[in-house]
């Protein structure tokens, strides 16, 4: 049976639930995790041409955030994604450009899931878990070397790396494997999520928390073509 939509905020609050008692989960943690360079600091200048700019950090943390919801609430999804900004908590002060989106949604960069949030590396839950990338292809740094055998599926818009399995079942959908080029990875996740994305229903009970979730939808589409 699918689970009962909920608001973004409760969405992420029982994400973080989840990974506070990841022994309780029944099912393999599936992570949804964006691209390292939206938390990665530098220790000299890059050339300009390669500064992240605050749209693709929108965009790489945005897309984990909206995929995990939709693949989550999908009628035929049986799995609760979770979706994981690639920066440690403290760095989110480093991230203003998210505070209007978030608002806009009654979100706080504390509600986010990050780094910070994972596991032990030591515990069973997080050996064992699947991880779908949103906004790359390869599964970088210490991450990478840890748990990029375990990458079971992306969305991406940069160039092929050839680092992810073609196919993968989680025993109810398929993960995607999309590495298409693209103006944002958002947009192609959209694409992709179309039917969930149709499906949203303002019978369901929580009125004001889907509301909030296109209004929030919509911003991030207008902040993206801003910068």
């Amino acid at each position: 049976m699918p689970l009962t939509r909920a608001s973004l905020s409760s969405f992420l609050t029982s994400a973080k639930s989840i990974l506070l008692n990841p022994s309780k989960h029944s099912t393999p943690l599936t992570f949804i995790i964006g691209n390292e360079s939206a938390g990665k600091s530098y220790p000299f200048p890059l050339p300009y041409r390669l500064q992240p700019t605050n749209s693709n950090h929108l965009d790489s943390i945005t897309s984990a955030v909206l995929f995990a919801y939709l693949r989550t609430y999908a009628p035929t999804s049986r799995t609760f994604y979770i979706p994981l900004s690639n920066i440690p908590r403290a760095d989110l002060s480093l991230r203003p450009e998210l505070i209007p989106v978030l608002r806009r949604a009654n979100l706080k960069p504390s509600d986010l899931l990050t780094l910070s949030d994972l596991p032990p590396r030591s515990s069973p839950e997080l050996k064992d878990a699947r991880w779908v990338l949103v906004d790359h292809n390869a599964l970088q740094g210490e991450l990478g070397k840890a748990y990029g055998r375990n990458v079971v599926g992306c969305v991406d818009h940069h160039d092929e790396e050839h680092k992810v399995p073609v196919s993968e079942s989680n025993g109810d959908m398929d993960e995607p494997r999309i590495v298409e080029k693209s103006g944002s990875c958002v947009s192609l996740v959209v694409r992709y999520c179309r039917s969930a994305w149709d499906g949203l229903s303002f019978e369901q009970a929580d009125v004001e928390g889907i509301k909030s979730w296109r209004a929030w939808l919509w911003l991030l589409f207008w902040l993206i073509r801003r910068t």
